[in-house]
């Protein structure tokens, strides 16, 4: 039981550190103050930067989100399973805000204490795989919309005609409400493929012998515990790794990359580079959990159709919607996937354990 509490403590703490960074950046007087200031700085930028200096720095950036994603592929899929990566990951995940210093050096700072922190969260809670994916995962994605940063600051002093349209800027705060406004889920980007994918995911779910309403058990990793209690923290725990997995992954390839490739080739040709590109990014994930080629194949595809439904979304409201809609579809098929499968302990091949498989800890923090 003190195991349970200690788990529900952690969880409780992040969940509280990161409600008040939302809350921080969503406050009418911070959002004010950031306006003027916004105002005050522009009237001093220069804009006198060619796009490829535009590109500089997120192009770095985005380099090293390259690498950090293509190293995946070397680690042990033990490891992976359980969270558990080693130290010069986690510095490779760091290093992606780096670019930032040469822009805004007090913004990168925010960042170099914020990872400091989720790092911190994530070693001292490594003995639960389901836990320390939660710090894990927001150190990931804290580090994807550092990209954004550098994009934003870089699109502020591009030569006037380099771009058609202004950036909708967006923040880490505004993004993360964005799935619980009623203006984006009635959209019908949203409800149309959320509630197609609710019916493979629910008959999926309902058909699973391992669903915890047939075998009247619940295990988090590998351990037996009450559902009462179970339910509630893998569900809250979901919710977080969801929210910033969209907003992550949505600031950075679709605010920064897709932005990019429909300025430079138009929205057709961006689409389609981007079925492609999207899903190959996620293939060194794949090959760490030691997927099938089968598999691998089908998540492919499955990703591209995704990446073209989140492109749309971005196209008809900005990263609000397609951050809803890659939060959503990604809660609906982690929390049924839970709940269909873990009435029983997970068979693992190898001398670690864990309840929670690849493709529901490591997967989950770039799942789509």
């Amino acid at each position: 039981m003190k195991k349970y509490l200690f788990k529900c403590i952690i969880l409780i703490s992040i969940v509280n550190q990161l409600s008040a960074q939302i809350i921080l950046n969503n406050d009418p007087n911070n959002q004010e103050d950031s306006k003027t200031n916004l105002m005050k700085s522009e009237k001093n930028i220069t804009k006198n930067l060619t796009h490829w200096q535009v590109l500089k720095y997120p192009m770095i950036s985005t380099g090293i989100n390259v690498a950090m994603v293509g190293s995946a592929g070397f680690l042990d899929s033990a490891d992976v399973a359980d969270v558990d990566v080693p130290l010069w990951f986690n510095a490779l995940i760091t290093a992606e805000h780096m670019p930032l210093y040469a822009q805004d050096k007090k913004l990168a700072m925010k960042y170099s204490i914020s990872h400091a922190s989720l790092i911190g969260g994530h070693y001292l809670s490594k003995n639960s795989p389901t836990l320390t994916l939660v710090p894990f995962n927001a150190h990931i994605k804290t580090a994807m919309f550092s990209t954004y940063e550098s994009y934003k600051i870089s699109r502020r002093m591009a030569k006037p005609g380099i771009y058609q349209d202004e950036l909708q800027e967006q923040t880490i705060g505004s993004l993360s409400l964005a799935p619980f406004k009623l203006e984006n889920l009635k959209r019908p980007i949203f409800y149309i493929p959320f509630g197609l994918s609710a019916i493979f995911q629910v008959k999926g779910m309902l058909d699973s012998d391992d669903a915890i309403w047939k075998t009247n058990k619940v295990y988090v990793d590998n351990e037996q515990m009450n559902a009462s209690l179970a339910v509630p923290l893998v569900t809250a725990g979901n919710m977080i790794n969801n929210l910033a997995t969209a907003v992550g992954e949505e600031a950075l390839y679709r605010g920064v990359i897709y932005e990019e490739l429909k300025s430079s080739f138009g929205s057709r040709r961006a689409k389609c580079i981007d079925f492609f590109l999207f899903p190959a990014i996620h293939v060194p994930q794949d090959l760490a959990r030691k997927l099938e080629p089968g598999e691998i194949t089908g998540l492919f595809l499955m990703r591209g159709v995704s990446t073209l439904f989140f492109d749309y979304a971005y196209d008809k409201g900005g990263l609000p919607l397609s951050v809803t809609l890659h939060t959503w579809l990604n809660m609906l098929g982690y929390t049924t996937r839970w709940l269909g499968s873990s009435g029983v302990p997970q068979k693992t091949d190898n001398t670690k354990s864990t309840s929670v498989s690849p493709n529901m800890s490591f997967g989950i923090s770039i799942a789509f």
